[in-house]
């Protein structure tokens, strides 16, 4: 075992700080149901291109997905994937009929043009 060099814990997160540097790009498509804070959130995800959005129950976690992957969708012409548990794949398709979006449900590996859904136990 090599004994490594002992790094402050501000340097450590002063190497850390390119890991916040933007690799997305603007939005493309932003549907007129957005509210303003979960316009926001699309905006802010897109441009930053690596986020986590932790909203609570019922403030449109579906919705921003959605529209998250159909705008990389449009960006990259290549489809996008959202993983969900069992019971909330359904609610996706559901949710993109409802706001226009569309996406299909896979279950057997079957990669579909635009928004695929599958359950995270099916990889």
């Amino acid at each position: 075992m090599s004994e490594k060099e002992e790094v402050s814990y501000e340097e450590f997160l002063r190497a850390k700080q390119d890991a916040k540097a933007p690799v997305g790009f603007p939005p493309t498509f932003l549907p007129d149901v957005l509210k303003g804070f979960q316009k926001h959130l699309c905006e802010w995800s897109l441009n930053l291109g690596r986020a986590a959005i932790y909203a609570d129950c019922g403030l449109g976690k579906g919705l921003l997905s959605l529209t998250f992957a159909q705008n990389v969708v449009e960006h990259t012409n290549k489809p996008a994937l959202i993983l969900a548990p069992l019971a909330v794949s359904r609610q996706f398709v559901n949710e993109g009929k409802k706001f226009g979006i569309p996406c299909k449900q896979t279950q057997d590996g079957t990669v579909h043009k635009g928004i695929n859904v599958t359950n995270y136990e099916r990889i």
